[in-house]
C-alpha cells in the first residue's frame, strides 16, 4: 500500500524541499487507519460513509470502552483482515489497538 503522506493536521507532509512525499508499508496502514477512526463520520464530502462516530462518546461514561469499540469496527469494516484488539481512555486520550494483516498498530485520538 501506498499514500501520500499527510501531517497529522491533515494538510500534505512536506520533505526538505517543500515538496509532498510518498509513504509505504505500515506507515500508510498506520496512517489508513488514523483517517478512517479520526475522521468525522459525514465530513468527508466525497464520501459521508468514512470516518467514525468516536469523537460523540461520552469519555466519563462507564461504557465507554465498549461503545469506542464498536464504532471503532464500524469505521474499519471495509478493510480486509482488520479487528480491534482493545481500546484505552486514560485522561481524553483515547488509544485504539487495532490488529491489521497479523500487526498491531496502536491509532492515538485526541
Amino acid at each position: 500500500m501506498m499514500d501520500t503522506a499527510l501531517h497529522i493536521s491533515g494538510d500534505l507532509a512536506v520533505d526538505d524541499n517543500g515538496q509532498p512525499y510518498r509513504i509505504a508499508g505500515e506507515e500508510a496502514v498506520r496512517q489508513q487507519l488514523y483517517i478512517l477512526l479520526s475522521a468525522r463520520k459525514g465530513a468527508f464530502l466525497y464520501d459521508r460513509a468514512l470516518g467514525s462516530d468516536i469523537f460523540q462518546i461520552d469519555l466519563s461514561a462507564p461504557d465507554c470502552i465498549p461503545l469506542i469499540e464498536a464504532k471503532a469496527r464500524h469505521a474499519l469494516a471495509g478493510l480486509p483482515d482488520t479487528e480491534i484488539a482493545g481500546v484505552t481512555v486514560e485522561e481524553g486520550i483515547i488509544t485504539v489497538h487495532v490488529l491489521r494483516n497479523q500487526i498491531i498498530y496502536e491509532v492515538i485520538l485526541r
